[in-house]
């Protein structure tokens, strides 16, 4: 008897000392046990503390979360899966966000017992998982106003954040324009992502008349020097660089997805390729940058995008959305604005690929 009267002042020593928020549900719903955490975290009012039933605990959490019917669901499925195991989050008003982690409790003999609801704070988790893509936004353009030209971009970003980047930098006679990806995901991508943000920028703002080649030659030792001897990674960029003219020349150079134009006049839709290697892998790319050149005429429509616009797969039928439909996309909606077309393309792929596997983002450019 006193060993199992020791066992029990230890479990109960844990229970109630563990930085878990713990709630052990029986059958019906009857309230078997909450320990100090769960009563902390959850704010519960004194009231509430010698409470028998799992109900009252559940209409004091509707009032702190953020989305009470989605706890209601949750609770809701745990009851009708009472042998289930399953993780998932929940924000609170405060800020704060709950990692909710629900298993069944058995006895020594397999008999089910109730269900244990543990919360854990998962603010600083989550925080940290939001930032590649906080990163990724918090440095788009904040206008695209170029005399000569309408121009709109959008990004939407997928929850594995990737490396998209586009920047809009105005010049005396047009604008640079830049597009480009980070291989790989999460904080690593983002930081590069920033890094190949900043180094355009300065480039292109200090020597505005510069070449794309040397442009993209010079984004490229940056980058070797930040990814491959600074980071010790093996990620890469693709990337374009576009110099825009008033007069309606595009000269551009850097690998990246093939540039789109549509035609004011024919309609027809033009896809001109961007050749060279990827930025970041090798220092002196030298002669291996490639550049082009194209005319825009008035009523003209540009069009620049990442692969995750054009490689959303559909669930059902498993194609990607492909080029193909990102062109009918922006013939169809030529007459409308440029911002517009951006967000008709964006919804068109979302409806293709309900859940994101990659950043997705456009530019739409026009000649006016």
């Amino acid at each position: 008897m006193d060993d199992l009267l020791e066992r029990l002042a230890l479990a109960n020593a844990v229970f109630e000392t563990v930085a878990e928020a713990i709630m052990v549900v029986g059958a019906g719903g009857r309230l078997l046990a909450m320990n100090r955490r769960f009563r902390e975290m959850c704010g519960l009012p004194a009231a509430l503390e010698s409470a028998t039933h799992a109900d009252a605990i559940l209409e004091h959490l509707k009032t702190i979360v953020k989305d009470p019917e989605s706890l209601r669901a949750m609770v809701r499925t745990s009851v009708q899966q009472p042998g289930a195991v399953y993780t998932n989050d929940i924000e609170l008003k405060d800020g704060r966000t709950f990692e909710r982690y629900v298993a069944p409790v058995h006895t020594s003999t397999g008999t089910f017992y109730g269900r244990l609801i543990c919360y854990r704070d998962a603010t600083l988790r989550c925080s940290l998982e939001a930032l590649p893509a906080r990163i990724q936004t918090s440095i788009l353009p904040s206008s695209y106003d170029v005399p000569g030209f309408e121009i709109a971009a959008m990004m939407a970003t997928a929850e594995r954040v990737g490396g998209d980047y586009y920047d809009v930098i105005p010049t005396a006679d047009g604008c640079w324009l830049g597009i480009g990806d980070v291989s790989g995901h999460g904080l690593g991508a983002g930081l590069i992502m920033m890094m190949t943000q900043s180094s355009v920028a300065a480039i292109v703002r200090r020597e505005p008349n510069i070449s794309p080649a040397a442009a993209v030659s010079a984004v490229n030792e940056v980058l070797v020097e930040n990814i491959r001897r600074r980071l010790h990674q093996d990620d890469h960029v693709t990337l374009t660089l576009l110099r825009l003219q008033a007069a309606g020349r595009v000269r551009f150079a850097g690998a990246h997805e093939e540039l789109l134009l549509v035609r004011a006049r024919t309609g027809a839709v033009e896809r001109h390729p961007t050749r060279g290697p990827w930025v970041g892998t090798r220092s002196q790319l030298g002669d291996a940058i490639v550049e082009s050149a194209i005319e825009i005429e008035v009523g003209d429509i540009l069009v620049l995008y990442t692969d995750g616009v054009i490689e959303a797969r559909n669930a059902t039928s498993r194609d990607q959305f492909g080029i193909e439909r990102l062109a009918d996309s922006v013939v169809k909606d030529a007459a409308k604005p440029a911002a517009e077309i951006c967000a008709n393309i964006l919804r068109a792929v979302a409806g293709w690929e309900e859940k994101a596997s990659d950043d997705r983002s456009v530019i739409i450019v026009r000649r006016t």
